[in-house]
């Protein structure tokens, strides 16, 4: 127990009793003095250095020549000298409180001071009868001891190591995580190798999750990236692994700090909660800054909706911000809890996106800075495509005018039939590796399967083959055969559609279906953009998706463009 304790436990004593046979100032001082010595105690103990680093997956490695250990976690290096107390951290001297000496109680194992470990490490829980228990907020140690239990469970999801993984979790995790769903992860191991070594660790707070960033480097040399994200009380609330992660993007050269300001935001509130930021122009606006909440397209997206090396959510923040305009951007729903996502029964559009988006509206309207009356809303691709839905399910007519950008204006499964074929057919024009056109094959194969069922009457949500392709099948029933135009047609909500000359996955074909099933109205805009791909950046050759890998910046003019048609809005 902590001394601090001591003393309010003493204090109140001392109140209580009116016949203390001694001086009160002496007894606590000599109880702090006995507390403290304790403490000293427990933290100097002498744990198994191997053992204590293998709790939270770092690694040891013993060097006999120079009789020293070193000890790796994430970007920690920690290098021990037997029997000194001289060690040093990425080159920093750390003096131990003993020596790190063999000890025959821990079968001649090194040995070390366990405050040192907390030290070194950077963690803050406690040694424990052999094991080590993470303080709540000790969310480094927390997130790895959560993988490193992951690891075992998708080797055998059944029995013990399941129900071991389920006591990091919380009540809404544990629900969604089952065997079926751990033998599914683990299959990844196959290909990818099993996670062994941590080469980095890195701790982020978004508003609604601390979020530890974990990248482990497999048995097959590969690396694979993990974000654990742990609730207040230090349980694990969702986690997701990626073979890759988005790296490169440099800021425009617009980006200009003094011309906006950004808050960190929450949309929603309950279990689904999301971690958001509003951009605020630093210039005065009357009446309330216009704002535009930014709507993802379809996949897992970030806030800034970073794809490769492009974050095009970011850039119009501060573009638009340049033009008196404030905006809001948020963490997609299945980003931030991919897991209890998935586990929702017959999950819709409107669950993924939709709801989140007139949260966002919503919340908008609630801040004094903005004006309630000129709330916009932007939709990329996906987006924009289910534009007409978000407006439809706007009860409140908050939505004063809608922007569509590089948005279907068909059949998201007919697009995804195309996309396939095409990187099929330059897969095989460009001689690629017999494994990638035979992964590619699958995926066409699959959207072929994908349409049919969908287009046959037999099958619903309710009703479809055991073997569908690309599930969930509740999604993609209530998003089948998409007619944006259709629903469109006879909304009042003033549009804002443009599309780019370069974009590979949604193609003017798209776009000139919006012109054409919108001709009738005289509130809808549109424009197209040279050299524009999907992530509305320039690119001089034609876009295949692979130059999203390239630091690429939405231009101002666009920024420029939306700002203007906000600004004519009434």
């Amino acid at each position: 127990m902590k001394s601090t304790a001591w003393k309010w436990m003493l204090a109140s004593c001392i109140a209580l009793s009116s016949t203390v046979p001694f001086a009160p100032e002496a007894w606590a001082m000599d109880n702090k003095r006995a507390v403290e010595a304790r403490d000293d105690e427990v933290l100097t103990k002498l744990v198994p250095l191997r053992q204590a680093a293998a709790t939270i997956g770092a690694q040891v490695q013993w060097d006999n020549s120079k009789q020293t250990a070193t000890v790796t976690y994430g970007e920690r290096v920690w290098t021990i000298v037997l029997n000194k107390t001289e060690s040093s951290v990425n080159g920093e001297q750390l003096v131990l409180a003993k020596p790190a000496q063999l000890s025959k109680k821990h079968n001649g194992e090194l040995t070390v001071p366990w405050n040192a470990i907390q030290q070194a490490l950077g963690v803050s829980g406690q040694w424990v009868d052999g094991a080590y228990i993470a303080g709540t907020n000790d969310w480094s140690a927390r997130a790895t001891q959560f993988l490193g239990q992951w690891i075992k469970a998708g080797k055998q999801p059944q029995g013990a190591e399941l129900a071991k993984l389920h006591e990091y979790m919380t009540p809404e995790l544990k629900q969604v995580v089952t065997a079926q769903t751990l033998t599914g992860e683990g299959m990844s191991f196959q290909y990818f190798g099993t996670p062994e070594k941590i080469v980095s660790v890195k701790v982020s707070n978004n508003g609604v999750h601390h979020t530890v960033s974990a990248v482990y480097l497999t048995d097959k040399k590969m690396p694979l990236y993990f974000d654990v994200k742990l609730s207040s009380n230090g349980l694990v609330n969702d986690y997701i692994g990626l073979p890759m992660t988005s790296q490169g993007y440099k800021a425009p050269a617009y980006d200009d700090a003094s011309a906006y300001k950004e808050e960190s935001i929450v949309v929603g509130e309950g279990q689904f909660k999301l971690p958001g930021t509003l951009t605020l122009p630093t210039t005065k606006v009357e009446g309330g800054y216009p704002v535009v909440v930014l709507v993802h397209g379809s996949g897992m997206h970030d806030q800034d909706s970073t794809i490769g090396a492009n974050k095009p959510f970011r850039d119009l923040a501060v573009g638009l911000a340049k033009q008196g305009v404030a905006s809001i951007r948020y963490n997609k729903r299945n980003l931030e809890y991919p897991h209890q996502i998935a586990g929702i029964p017959k999950l819709t559009v409107k669950q993924e996106s939709i709801d989140d988006a007139l949260l966002a509206v919503a919340g908008a309207q609630q801040d004094k800075r903005l004006n309630s009356k000129r709330v916009f809303v932007l939709g990329h691709s996906q987006g924009g495509m289910i534009m007409p839905r978000i407006i439809e399910q706007d009860k409140d007519k908050a939505i004063a005018g809608a922007i569509l950008a590089a948005a279907p204006s068909g059949a998201l499964e007919d697009i995804a039939l195309r996309q396939f074929e095409d990187h099929l057919a330059r897969s095989k024009s460009e001689g690629r590796p017999a494994e990638v056109i035979a992964r590619q094959e699958m995926m066409v194969a699959s959207a072929k399967k994908l349409i049919a069922i969908l287009d046959d009457k037999q099958y619903s949500a309710d009703n479809y083959p055991a073997d569908f392709p690309l599930p969930p099948a509740s999604w993609w029933f209530d998003i089948a055969n998409n007619d944006g135009p259709e629903r469109a047609k006879n909304q009042q909500v003033p549009l804002f559609i443009f599309n780019g000359e370069n974009d590979f996955q949604v193609d003017l074909k798209q776009y000139e279906g919006w012109k054409k099933g919108l001709a009738s109205r005289k509130d809808v805009t549109f424009k197209q953009y040279p050299k524009l791909n999907h992530v509305f950046a320039s690119y001089d050759k034609p876009s295949t998706t692979d130059e999203y890998m390239l630091p690429g910046n939405v231009p101002l003019q666009l920024s420029e463009d939306i700002g203007a048609w906000i600004k004519v809005q009434k």
